[in-house]
């Protein structure tokens, strides 16, 4: 071997020992790192993902640890009191499990271990107007609105009769989100019923008015405040679209037809006939007429005429508002 090429060469790997010793001798002289257990709690956590109304096996949850500050109030510590209990909502996998998620002890598995105590769950029927389009989920809070016919009066209303609902299920589905379609099995169409969570009075008032008309309003996520409400009838929804029609008043000299409206009147309340005195015309007999007007137009020139109701004794022709040589006197 040349001299020249060998001597680089055992340097380089002498200096490479060298280093290799200086580094492991840093290395074993410097701070250890200890994993130790001092200081963390253990926590139960689920195994795998768990629905509403799952009933708990001894494979659905482990035990893990974590430090004291990340442990969540009311959090289950007796592995064995977990066993056989039902889930109330949807758990995902790895997360602590705690009492709020669980039903009471005792509960059965499926929609009754969902139902809390002292509550009710009724199923209703309903369509794609009623049922908020097709957007209804589990969990999502509703209004009940009913309409009713007063057979007496042959009057309509609508009434509210329960407020901020929850719903358990649609159709046979507990959870919320999309619907994973089998596809060894036909599509399925939209769900045509759901089910409550009620108290017994509300199921009282809700099988009354499923006879009827019955929408469901979605109300949102975050709005549990119960609202003060009468009720609308046909004399209600006739004072809104009068109160549409209203102008501001600035606008009655740009539109005298809309008068009735900028000054209040409601357009659909009954006409009251106008009255006149005929003892004013030399008679005593006293009637009442409507003075209806009648706008002419003739070779371009407008012209109005008022006219009173053939029930009325002979208007004087000299009453007339205009117009007065187009019309002759009718005799009686």
């Amino acid at each position: 071997m040349n001299m020249k090429v060998a001597i680089p060469l055992v340097v380089a790997i002498v200096l490479g020992v060298v280093a290799a010793i200086v580094a492991s001798r840093m290395v074993s002289s410097g701070p250890q790192i200890v994993q130790s257990d001092a200081g963390l709690v253990p926590v139960i956590v689920a195994a795998r993902p768990l629905n509403p109304g799952d009933k708990i096996a001894s494979t659905d949850f482990k035990l893990t640890k974590t430090t004291p500050e990340t442990v969540p109030g009311m959090a289950v510590i007796n592995p064995e009191s977990l066993v056989g209990r039902v889930t109330r909502i949807q758990v995902l996998a790895g997360q602590t499990l705690i009492e709020p998620m669980l039903a009471p002890e005792g509960a059965a598995g499926g929609l009754q271990g969902l139902i809390k105590p002292g509550m009710r769950a009724i199923t209703i029927g309903i369509n794609t107007e009623s049922g908020v389009g097709g957007f209804l989920e589990p969990g999502a809070r509703i209004d009940l609105v009913c309409r009713m016919t007063d057979v007496r009066q042959g009057s309509q209303s609508s009434q509210t009769i329960a407020q901020n609902v929850e719903i358990l299920a649609v159709g046979q589905r507990l959870t919320a989100g999309p619907v994973v379609a089998d596809p060894n099995q036909p599509p399925q169409g939209p769900p045509n019923n759901v089910t409550l969570l009620v108290s017994p009075q509300q199921a009282e008032l809700i099988d009354l008015a499923a006879a009827g008309q019955m929408r469901l309003v979605l109300r949102s996520a975050t709005d549990g405040e119960v609202a003060a409400v009468s009720g609308a009838t046909h004399s209600d929804l006739r004072n809104a679209a009068a109160s549409f029609a209203r102008k501001d008043p600035s606008d009655q000299d740009n539109d005298p037809v809309e008068a009735s409206s900028v000054t209040g009147t409601d357009p659909f309340a009954p006409v009251t006939p106008a009255t006149f005195d005929p003892r004013e015309n030399g008679t005593t007999d006293r009637r009442e007429a409507r003075v209806r007007s009648v706008t002419i137009i003739r070779n371009g020139v407008e012209s109005t005429v008022s006219l009173r109701d053939a029930n009325t004794s002979r208007p004087d022709p000299g009453e007339f508002s205009g117009g007065n040589d187009l019309l002759e006197p009718v005799e009686p």
